[in-house]
């Protein structure tokens, strides 16, 4: 066990926080203790939950209520807010944090019982690190898991991220806390909506903040019926949006020559990737469409092609 760590019943007296674990709730009154118990077990004891209950119209408030009182030593603090989105909901949790590391995990999510003591431990071995992330997996649906192995982000890592897409998942990432505060946390605008995670890498990327990857697995990815990922017009549209938003921020710069030719190539790939999720949730039809207009946007992007002749072989 890592030092200065503890077993989950044998808390730490140390007045200093490690770990603020940020818990955005929006009607996740059937998930949310389950969620809740993957923290509570965890053998790291250093940290403290702050969940924001988002405007839920289910029963999140009282089983949030119930949980507190089962658990009296368990350092939950619950706010309620009017519903503000996924952003607002992490804002309101990573405002009240007061860890030296803001840990993410999403109501539907879970963590393995030695996260927090792997990352504790990581983070002490790579103290320049600012945002630090590790692989998962993925419980789909139909209840067949999927290996999700994000890898390193290359320097530089703002280019990287934008020009070649996310690496990161939110319940798998901690931040430093005052970092995060710094940027202004997430944004939370409806044009970024369910995408708000990956323009906060990006923004925290060009804030200078150094990426660093944990090639373990200590956490489950949920895909949840209903949930904002799940709406595919939306969820792709967003992320369009925090692409076209963010080569707009690096044009202003005036440092690439070719920023129209990889912007172009970026937003292509792009929806050749959204034309697959759309294949793959069994809509042929608009998948089709978007396949012909990724092509359109690029036409020399081998990738679009290939994805194309996937979808159309039915694979």
């Amino acid at each position: 066990m890592a030092a200065g760590s503890r077993g989950a019943n044998d808390r730490m007296t140390d007045t200093t926080v490690q770990f603020s674990v940020v818990i955005p709730a929006y009607n996740a009154g059937t998930f949310i203790d389950k969620t809740l118990d993957s923290v509570r077990k965890q053998t790291f004891g250093n940290y403290e939950v702050l969940v924001t209950n988002d405007g839920s119209t289910d029963n999140t408030e009282q089983v949030l209520h119930t949980y507190m009182e089962q658990y009296p030593d368990f350092p939950l603090s619950v706010a309620n807010q009017e519903n503000k989105g996924i952003g607002g909901a992490r804002n309101n949790g990573l405002l009240r944090a007061k860890g030296a590391y803001i840990a993410f995990l999403d109501a539907d999510d879970g963590w393995c019982p030695e996260k927090l003591e792997r990352m504790a431990d990581y983070l002490q071995c790579h103290d320049q690190v600012d945002v630090a992330y590790h692989d998962e997996i993925e419980i789909r649906r139909d209840g067949s898991q999927h290996l999700l192995s994000y890898s390193e982000v290359p320097i530089p890592v703002y280019e990287q991220l934008l020009f070649k897409g996310n690496r990161l998942s939110t319940s798998a990432t901690v931040v430093r806390r005052e970092l995060a505060q710094r940027v202004g946390g997430f944004s939370e605008s409806k044009e970024f909506n369910s995408a708000e995670d990956y323009e906060f890498w990006l923004r925290l990327a060009r804030a200078g903040a150094r990426f660093g990857h944990l090639a373990a697995v200590l956490g489950q990815y949920n895909r949840v019926e209903g949930s904002v990922t799940q709406k595919i017009h939306y969820h792709y549209n967003n992320i369009g949006n925090v692409i076209k938003h963010h080569f707009n921020e690096l044009r202003s710069t005036g440092n690439y020559s070719t920023i129209h030719a990889i912007e172009r190539r970026r937003m292509a790939e792009h929806l050749a990737t959204y034309a697959r999720s759309l294949s793959q949730s069994g809509n042929r039809q608009d998948a089709v469409r978007i396949h012909l207009q990724s092509i359109k946007t690029d036409p020399g992007s081998w990738k679009c092609y290939v994805k194309y002749l996937m979808t159309l072989l039915g694979r």
